[in-house]
């Protein structure tokens, strides 16, 4: 009787909530022993190094030192610069997120209150004050954007509805309302609030952008080769332990596999350890890509298990003739690396939004370069669309707020 080697559960948590910055990567492990099942280990990374401390007394430490670094760096610059020129007090230094708070002090801003842009889940509204006036700054604005607001004294780009709508979506109490109707599929705003920064977006929210594009390639039938996104739930009931596989078939090729023929690639997103990729079916380079945007070696083999599960599946359905269970799988090198431990969500959208060629004409079509911004403009984007049911509704109620 051949025994299989457990494999230990691995879980990415929030840096922020331990007191880590923005970009480490918080693993927590699992033990497999019977004896300690119940136990698990915490490690941190460091995003610039990829460095492994096994706990977080050792990283906090470790940031610590390199804060006081950075602290008498200013001050040997600064003692420097003072014998060239003692007019003048302008400095240049690299605004690196670990020297944040020395910038602010170089620049001898006064009056300026700044405050986490988002505090336990809860927008914080922030101020600018200067030159005696008083300027609203937007609470969806990452703190980055708060000091470009205040150097260039203009005013937040988003339009007043979308504004408020930003604030209606983050700072309403009832978790259960829905904010995107689309029948079948629909989103309320527990489902959003995991758009709020630092947060591990759920699959709703990947199946509402599934849903998006679905509703557009419709536009484009007989116009040109089309593209299909599968929903989260098939995968998960293709692989699933009491997967009925003939029958989540049954359902998914009437939706999505009824007109093969025009169809040049099909999106799959999948989810291993709380952690989510994409597999591409190209139909038309008989090819198979798993785009990762978090690729860890260990469970480089679960994952491509995955994928080759669901393809030697669809062996059953219309795509039988297409023998896509022989494709070639592969993960390109051409898929950029999220730099954090919780954007995955966002990328697999960034995937489906932006693959349009294989590989794709600029591979920065698919970085994630502003994660904040992204995540507003998904909040946006999805109930503003003309599609959602419930969209004229949330704008009479914007309209009532003052």
């Amino acid at each position: 009787m051949s025994s299989q080697k457990k494999i230990p559960v691995i879980k990415y948590l929030d840096p922020s909530a331990y007191g880590l910055p923005c970009g480490w990567i918080v693993e927590e492990r699992c033990r497999i022993s019977p004896k300690t099942s119940k136990a698990s280990d915490k490690y941190y990374y460091e995003p610039e190094t990829q460095k492994k401390f096994r706990s977080l007394k050792a990283a906090l430490e470790h940031l610590e030192g390199k804060k006081k670094d950075g602290v008498q760096k200013v001050q040997e610059s600064s003692t420097s610069k003072s014998k060239f020129s003692s007019s003048t007090k302008t400095r240049k230094t690299r605004r690196r997120s670990s020297d944040f708070a020395i910038a602010l002090k170089e620049d001898n801003v006064e009056g300026l209150t700044m405050e986490a842009t988002y505090l336990n889940e809860t927008v914080v509204q922030s101020k600018v004050r200067g030159n005696g006036s008083q300027g609203f700054i937007s609470p969806h604005l990452s703190v980055a954007e708060k000091i470009v607001q205040r150097k260039t004294n203009i005013a937040y780009s988003l339009s007043t509805i979308e504004d408020k709508l930003l604030a209606y979506v983050f700072l309403k109490s009832d978790l259960s309302e829905i904010l995107v109707d689309y029948d079948q599929d629909h989103g309320i705003r527990s489902d959003f609030n995991t758009l709020l920064p630092h947060k591990w977006v759920v699959d709703t929210i990947i199946n509402l952008v599934a849903y998006q594009l679905n509703t557009s390639e419709k536009k484009y039938k007989g116009q040109r080769m089309t593209r299909s996104y599968l929903p989260t739930i098939f995968a998960q009931q293709m692989l699933g332990t009491n997967a009925n596989v003939s029958k989540a078939l049954e359902i998914y090729t009437s939706r999505y596999f009824s007109t093969l023929e025009n169809t040049s690639k099909i999106f799959i997103p999948l989810n291993d350890l709380d952690h989510w990729f994409l597999c591409v079916i190209n139909l038309q380079q008989e090819e198979v890509y798993i785009l990762d945007s978090l690729p860890i070696n260990r469970r480089k083999k679960e994952r491509v298990d995955m994928v080759t599960s669901i393809t030697s599946a669809l062996c059953l359905s219309n795509l039988a003739k297409y023998n896509v269970q022989h494709f070639p799988i592969s993960g390109p090198n051409w898929v950029p690396t999220q730099d954090n431990g919780w954007d995955c969500g966002l990328y697999v959208i960034k995937f489906m939004q932006m693959l349009d060629d294989t590989p794709p004409i600029s591979i920065f079509n698919l970085v994630v370069d502003n994660s904040n911004e992204f995540r507003r403009k998904l909040v946006i984007d999805l109930v503003l669309d003309d599609n959602n049911k419930v969209k004229q509704y949330i704008l009479n109620q914007l309209n009532k707020e003052p």
